[in-house]
């Protein structure tokens, strides 16, 4: 909420800015923190029925100014969906990259790219071309990833193989570290970062793309 100053005498009087854009309820979206900026992206509207609608939509919470969200018009929303190249994508994970400029959106339901990118200091965004061992089509969903330096780690996915899957956001790379990862649990687990150790806790391997979570 910003309250705009106003001429001496209309002192008893206090302009309220009510943002024109206000996010609509979203599911399997992915969210991450740049710079004071919280950015929302993917996801699906549920129409009322079985059916989901996925969507594009990129946008941000400014948390550099204060709010509260006791109303969520009055929030500082920043809508990115003018920008072109944003592709469908659902329970997709989304990482920083070293420079903590460029956020990469990597697999997910709908996408028909494996990996996308958006830079946040010119606001555009761009489909890299990827080297290696890329993972099948729709199998990195309803996962986490985790940034390391210039690594991106994404562990098992919509998959039975526990294969730990790295890009390096440098040389724009795939490799696999290992399918011996003693855990099951490929999907809808939580991923830390720990004095750079990962600590994977939780999870499960019967997410489908029909789930609601």
């Amino acid at each position: 909420m910003k309250y705009l100053p106003v001429p001496n005498e209309t002192k008893d009087l206090n302009l309220i800015r009510v943002n024109s854009f206000v996010p609509e309820g979203r599911a399997e979206h992915n969210a991450i923190l740049v710079d004071k900026k919280l950015y929302f992206h993917g996801g699906w509207f549920w129409n009322g029925t079985v059916s989901r609608s996925p969507i594009n939509v990129l946008f941000y919470l400014d948390t550099s100014i204060p709010f509260t969200i006791s109303d969520k018009s009055l929030m500082p929303w920043i809508d990115h969906s003018s920008i072109i190249g944003a592709i469908n994508r659902t329970g997709a994970p989304a990482c920083i990259d070293m420079f903590k400029a460029s956020i990469f959106f990597i697999g997910g339901d709908y996408s028909v790219n494996a990996i996308t990118k958006f830079d946040t200091t010119i606001q555009q965004w761009s489909i890299p071309s990827i080297s290696g061992p890329i993972p099948l089509s729709g199998s990195l969903k309803y996962v986490p990833c985790v940034s390391l330096g210039n690594e991106i780690y994404i562990y098992g996915g919509n998959t039975s193989i526990s294969a730990m899957n790295k890009l390096n956001t440098l040389n724009l790379s795939w490799s696999i570290l290992s399918y011996t990862i003693s855990s099951s649990k490929t999907q809808g687990y939580s991923a830390t970062l720990l004095n750079d150790l990962i600590l994977y806790i939780g999870g499960t391997n019967k997410l489908q793309a029909n789930h609601l979570i």
